[in-house]
Order: C-alpha cells, then structure tokens, then sequence
C-alpha cells in the first residue's frame, strides 16, 4: 500500500497551512515507511501555466504535458516525488480513465448551501510504476501497481462535513507479478472503491456514499452502496471511538451496460496500521481553531486480505481475491 496526500488548508486565516502524508506499508514483512509534516501555506509553489502541479518543500506531484505526437485522448501522466530523512519515493502516475464525479459532485449544507458543501471528484483508475529507496541502507524496491485519485474540496468547517468518514479501495492487482491461488491464475482486473460519511444529527444524520467498480482500466459500474460496522464494537482506550469488529459492504446500481448488478463482501480488520490523532499532528494555531469545533478526531487505517461477491443480471457469479484499505475517521461524538 501506498498512501499519498497534500492537503491546503485555510482554516485558520490568515495562517494557512500545508500538509504532506505520505506511507508506504509492506502487509508481507510488515514494513513502514511514514512521513508527516505540516508547512505555513507559503511554502506550497504552484505553476501559474499549470494548475494541476504542485510543490511543498520536498514532495511534489507534477502533471506532464502530453506530447504532439501522442494520442490525443491520452491522459496527462503525473510524477510523484518526494524525499525525507529515511526515503525517497519517485513515482509516475498514468489515468487510464476520464476524471468522474456524481451528478454536480456537491453535499450542499444549510439551505442552499449556505453552510458550505463538500465536492469530490475521482480519477477511478491510475496504473503506477517507480521506486522507493531506503536511505538508510540504499535499499531499492521496485513497486508497480494500480490505484485511484481522490480530488476533495472542503467548503466547510470539519463538524459540519461529517460525523464519520470512510473510504475502500480493494485491487486485485499485487506488486508482486505471477501471483496465484492454488494451480489457477487470479483474476487480477477488477477494482472497488467506495467513499462514505454521515452528516452530523444536526444536518439530518444522513449517510451519504459514492462508489465505482473498474475492470482492465475502464469504469464498467458507477453505484450507491453502504459499508455497516457488524458485530461487537471494540472501543479504542486512547481515542474513546468504537471499531468495528467486522464491516459488511454493498454496491448496488446498473453497469455500463445497464444491467443491474450487486457487489457484496464482508471486512474482518485487525490491528490498523496506523492510528493517528489529528490534532497531534496540527500547528497549535489550527489545533486550537478544530478542538473548539469538534471533539477529537481520529483516523484509523486498515489493510488486509479480503473477496467480494460479483452478481450481474444474466451472468454467472464472480470471486473477487485481493487487498483492501479501508481507512475510518471519526470527527466529532453524538
């Protein structure tokens, strides 16, 4: 798994901040690489020619322009670099998809929006080569894969947005090539994704969820579902938050070919891999601005294996095997 993310945030102006998070973990050795680091808001560079690249201190995504004698529908690749005490990331980053949104893409809040909103918009399939190299021993692992690009925009303040904050991302796609369950090849071309959260009580309680299905780089369903903690919840001493013991998951809706289709699996998670408090992490300026507004947010990330039940109306049921990431994160309590 490998998580990246640079946040803008505006939140305390005119102090604006920037932030970098960037994890790599390997589920087979156990293996972490992590870096976390918040800047003043001056030390984000954009290009005035390009408003897709960026540049915070050591990390930046840089979005390649395409060349006059490629494709014109081709996409625009993007390279990822970033570089800390302990490692280097460089990788290159290729959409094999349009960018995707739902209808306007908007939770508006209060009456006509007057509350603010939240927008999301997705490029639901991105193939990823390159590198991360250990500075510390020079070791070098090579790393190819598949993965999505999330695009956010946060219109309002953090106990408005949601209660409770959940993403999944499962890929059948390894770093590891030839992989196989027993003497037959895994189908490795279907990928899940879903995002959902729940409005405070105070904006109605509602759940909200947006999910995709791809297979062999092309978006072949786009669906609401639902992702339910089940069983005993077990509460975090450090947070006082609740984690679920089990989460069942559902994406239901018509595929490209506007056939219905359902896509089922439950979620056992274990320990997270990471457990962070958010406010731990904030200068003390925003920390100060969440904890009047909110309780205290935490995230909790998860990676495991997991299967899926593929149902489509006039085909035989599929077995999806692979890796899922599921990340929950707790804004404030009701």
């Amino acid at each position: 798994l490998i998580f990246l993310q640079m946040v803008y945030s505006n939140l305390a102006w005119p102090n604006c901040t920037a932030v970098v998070n960037v994890r790599y973990y390997a589920r087979n050795d156990q293996r972490v690489y992590e870096f976390h680091q918040v800047y003043r808001s001056s030390k984000m560079v954009r290009r005035k020619e390009d408003v897709l690249s960026v540049k915070i201190d050591e990390t930046s995504l840089e979005c390649v322009d395409k060349g006059q004698e490629q494709d014109e529908q081709e996409h625009p690749r993007f390279i990822f670099s970033h570089k800390s005490q302990s490692f280097r990331l460089l990788l290159e980053l290729t959409p094999m998809h349009s960018p995707i949104q739902v209808g306007q893409g908007e939770t508006m809040y209060g009456k006509k929006g007057s509350d603010g909103y939240l927008l999301f918009q997705f490029v639901p399939c991105v193939t990823i080569k390159g590198e991360l190299t250990d500075l510390l021993s020079d070791q070098r692992i090579p790393i190819t894969g598949r993965g999505i690009i999330v695009h956010q925009f946060q219109g309002c303040r953090p106990n408005i947005a949601s209660s409770r904050f959940d993403v999944t991302y499962f890929s059948q796609l390894s770093n590891s090539s030839g992989q196989r369950d027993g003497d037959q090849r895994v189908n490795q071309d279907c990928d899940l994704f879903m995002v959902q959260f729940k409005t405070p009580k105070g904006y109605g309680g509602y759940t909200i969820n947006v999910g995709f299905m791809t297979e062999k780089g092309e978006l072949t369903a786009l669906s609401t579902g639902q992702a339910l903690m089940e069983g005993k919840v077990i509460d975090d001493l450090q947070s006082g938050y609740g984690l679920p013991e089990q989460i069942a998951y559902t994406w239901t809706g018509t595929n490209r070919l506007n056939k219905p289709f359902k896509v089922t699996g439950q979620f056992r998670p274990n320990k997270p891999i990471a457990a962070i408090s958010v406010l731990d992490n904030m200068p003390f300026f925003v920390r100060k601005a969440i904890e009047f507004l909110v309780a205290k947010p935490f995230i909790y990330k998860y990676v495991d294996e997991a299967e899926f039940e593929v149902s489509v109306e006039g085909e035989p049921k599929r077995t999806l095997k692979g890796s899922l990431y599921h990340e929950i994160s707790f804004v404030n309590k009701e």
